[in-house]
């Protein structure tokens, strides 16, 4: 790895820009040079060019490139992707965005040791401890190593190699319409064509490729108001690693203790983990899937009409670890949809105890529906723009 460069993506919050340049001053480099680029799209203020003109960056070259025109984030985003020309690894924050101590000394290692990784569509330095597609908690399987991998793009904090980037603005040439793709959740198919995410996460579905992603985060999204948002947003304020020195020990994806996630945020199981062939399962967990794809063997929490091969208890986390671990009970259901059969539905109780932790399930429902109010709210005011 010759070099790696922060590139940070700004606009009008001069505010959240100060936070994470604070941020990224309490970080460790060791003894590297570290150039530091802060791309500045015309708001028609200059209040944060002022901010990134007068900001002391004492690790290496400080470069602003301001903007006359406007770009918009999608654009925006997408330039700052040909500094890889320059830069073999550059690492991408929006301004919203705080860094862990050690989220320098994680993306270096981490480049170099996915360098030569075909599977590997780029590297994040956030963690999900929600579902993004659902906004249901999400915690993934520890298997002894410090990474995971999921088929979804990251948008914040990631590392995006040469190799990387010019395979995906490669394939963008050919593929700048949005068309649906086996493998893509609905809610992506609605986000609006402002979003430069969505083309990166297609990209990795059609070209089964993932993100590396950390067992402990390295940076955190505040979720403030901004271009897509007209509300602060905190669901995706996750814990960040406060060390500023660690060593990492890092699984590839090739390895058989590989834990790896679709686009679905569904665990990628392997045959050894059920009794049934994985080729014909369709794991939807989550329930977003609704096995449209109509594969013999469908793993839910929903009760169909269809042969009950096995249940399993919902206990262990994350949950995929009911179905390897065989913990039996009535909560998840392995169907065989070649085989209709009639089965009694009843509410599962255990369902926000598990998820949310909530005892009270007026509680429960109370706070599902001020969710699910304010993420149609802001929806709402998304495409009214």
């Amino acid at each position: 790895m010759n070099n790696i460069a922060i590139v940070i993506v700004t606009f009008n919050r001069e505010n959240s820009l100060i936070r994470l340049l604070n941020s990224l001053k309490k970080a460790n480099y060791g003894e590297d040079v570290v150039d530091l680029i802060i791309s500045i799209d015309n708001s028609g203020e200059n209040n944060v060019y002022e901010t990134s003109k007068q900001y002391d960056w004492p690790f290496g070259e400080k470069k602003i490139i301001k903007h006359m025109e406007r770009q918009g984030l999608k654009k925006h985003v997408l330039g700052v992707g040909e500094l890889t020309h320059e830069y073999e690894n550059i690492i991408v924050l929006e301004d919203d965005i705080y860094v862990s101590p050690n989220f320098y000394m994680y993306s270096k290692e981490a480049a170099i040791f996915f360098k030569d990784d075909k599977n590997i569509a780029g590297i994040s330095l956030y963690n999900f401890e929600m579902n993004p597609n659902l906004n249901i908690p999400f915690s993934n399987a520890k298997n002894g190593y410090d990474n995971y991998f999921i088929q979804f793009a990251q948008s914040w904090g990631q590392i995006w190699s040469r190799e990387n980037w010019n395979s995906f603005s490669t394939w963008l040439e050919f593929n700048n319409i949005f068309n649906y793709s086996e493998g893509i959740p609905p809610n992506i198919m609605e986000w609006s064509e402002k979003s430069w995410l969505k083309y990166h996460i297609k990209y990795c579905v059609d070209n089964k490729k993932y993100f590396v992603y950390p067992n402990c985060s390295l940076s955190t999204n505040f979720g403030d108001v901004g271009e897509h948002s007209d509300l602060v947003n905190p669901l995706y304020q996750t814990n960040l690693l406060y060390e500023k020195s660690k060593n990492y020990n890092f699984c590839s994806f090739s390895s058989h203790d590989a834990v790896i996630y679709d686009a679905y945020f569904e665990r990628v199981l392997k045959d050894e983990h059920i009794s049934v062939d994985v080729k014909k399962l369709c794991v939807d967990l989550y329930g977003q899937k609704k096995n449209k794809e109509n594969k013999r063997y469908w793993l839910t929490k929903e009760k169909k009409d269809y042969k009950k091969i096995k249940s399993y208890k919902l206990a262990l986390r994350p949950h995929e670890m009911n179905i390897i671990e065989d913990i039996t009970g009535e909560d998840i259901y392995l169907y065989d949809c070649n085989t209709n059969e009639k089965n009694i539905r009843k509410a599962n109780k255990n369902y926000f105890l598990y998820y949310f932790k909530i005892l009270d399930r007026r509680i429960a429902n109370k706070i599902q529906r001020n969710i699910y109010a304010r993420l149609i709210l802001n929806k709402i005011r998304k495409r009214g723009k």
